[in-house]
């Protein structure tokens, strides 16, 4: 995952909380915006591709039309951390849809996601894997990346980053998905 740079909002946290209450505490496993930066929606609402945006992360990133319970305990350990200051946001988001903010560790910390343990430093940027992505980097363990992220420019739909996954077929997918989930 590399990050794409917003524009220096001074209220950028707010946003991003305000913007995550909607979803009155607990995430949605079907709700398809939960992990989509707030500016990158806006930007793609802005250039009238909001409805291919949500088509990619429903066919591409979801799975199934839903969140996975990892990718809902990374929510909620992000959140956590988030409302404590352990987390700020970096004013940048995944390039990768659903383009998942990022966020800066301001404090030692870890996250705890299906009984794993994913420790962080003092300035490590940590952001939303998808499970597809996932699939392409065997050595992520979670829901996430830990460390530090280049910065690109360019946006891509996880269709486009992905051009083989176009022709696969529903078994396909099912496949992929146990590769990654199943127990070895």
């Amino acid at each position: 995952m590399y990050s794409v740079l917003t524009n220096n909002q001074p209220n950028y946290q707010k946003l991003l909380l305000a913007n995550q209450d909607d979803v009155a505490g607990e995430p949605h496993p079907d709700d398809v915006w939960l992990f989509t930066d707030p500016t990158a929606k806006a930007n793609y609402s802005r250039r009238g591709m909001l409805e291919h945006l949500e088509w990619d992360i429903r066919n591409f990133v979801m799975y199934n039309g839903r969140w996975s319970s990892d990718e809902l305990q990374f929510w909620r350990e992000a959140h956590r951390l988030l409302r404590s200051g352990v987390l700020t946001p970096k004013n940048s988001f995944g390039h990768l849809s659903p383009h998942p903010t990022i966020y800066s560790a301001e404090y030692e910390g870890a996250i705890v996601i299906g009984g794993m343990v994913f420790n962080f430093d003092v300035g490590d940027e940590i952001v939303f894997e998808p499970w597809l992505s996932r699939l392409s980097h065997p050595g992520l363990a979670g829901p996430l990346r830990i460390g530090r992220l280049d910065t690109v420019s360019k946006c891509f739909l996880s269709h486009e980053a992905y051009p083989q996954c176009k022709k696969y077929g529903d078994k396909d997918f099912v496949i992929l998905h146990q590769i990654l989930y199943c127990p070895k």
